[in-house]
């Protein structure tokens, strides 16, 4: 049988095999294909071939999927870290305990990077104290601690340990997380932030839920600063009288509770 091909194919082939200074190269044929008989067992099947170019051209490549890189945890939401000058001005500020979490930011918007603290005490039920210290270039210019901010390491009940570190809020809000309790289980987290020459509790988000037998849960975000909250299970805004708590006034603080914001 004659293949007859067109005259524009046949001139296309003469110029790349002219262009072409390497001999061709001879290609196999492929094998025939094994037709399974009742005493042969049939072929594995192999993997899919890798595809081929054409003489001459680049190779192709099979793409390969990739995994969706994990993004990461945004600046604002973690702070920054402890230089070397900063680690020696917060060791000074540890009288009794170990550094357990440090944070690097601007509380009180003066352009200088000020440090917070939570210093882990070495008794299960101590408290665990807060420091926060403002900068001034050279050292502190003033510091500020709390012991009713972060929770002892014997506070979680049967959950363990309750504390669950420090996140900033706001560029310079500064939040103290807890998770706790047994069948009933709770969240505490605090909001502190400088305002009046002082540190003060801005806002707190409460909430517990029956583990048991799965009861609604609980779950109140007041802000102190506004004069407002919000309730799971209740529609709006609403409005409470509390006003921000001095970071010094315990009682206070730990009095606060899911009843104060019906």
């Amino acid at each position: 049988m004659t293949l007859r091909f067109p005259a524009v194919f046949l001139g296309s082939l003469l110029i790349s095999i002219g262009c072409n200074e390497s001999p061709p190269v001879a290609t196999e044929a492929a094998p025939a294909a094994v037709t399974p008989t009742a005493s042969t067992p049939a072929p594995i099947p192999e993997d899919p071939p890798t595809p081929r170019a054409p003489d001459g051209a680049a190779p192709l490549k099979t793409p390969t999927p990739s995994a969706s890189p994990t993004p990461p945890t945004p600046p604002a939401e973690r702070g920054q870290r402890l230089t070397p000058r900063q680690a020696k001005l917060a060791g000074a500020l540890i009288k009794d305990g170990a550094l357990e979490e440090e944070v690097v930011l601007d509380l009180d918007e003066d352009g200088r990077a000020d440090l917070a603290l939570v210093i882990k005490p070495a008794a299960i039920d101590a408290p665990r104290i807060v420091v926060l210290g403002l900068t001034d270039g050279d050292g502190f210019k003033s510091v500020h601690s709390s012991t009713c901010l972060a929770l002892c390491p014997g506070c979680g009940g049967i959950m363990g340990d309750p504390f669950m570190g420090m996140r900033v809020r706001n560029k310079r809000g500064l939040q103290i997380q807890h998770f706790g309790g047994s069948r009933w289980a709770w969240e505490r987290a605090y909001t502190i932030a400088w305002r009046k020459n002082g540190f003060y509790l801005v806002g707190a988000d409460l909430s517990t839920i029956d583990r048991m037998n799965s009861q609604p849960e609980t779950k109140i975000s007041v802000n102190l600063l506004s004069g407002k909250y919000t309730r799971k299970g209740k529609k709006g805004i609403q409005r409470h009288t509390f006003e921000p708590i001095s970071i010094s006034a315990c009682a206070a603080i730990e009095g606060l509770s899911e009843a104060d914001f019906p």
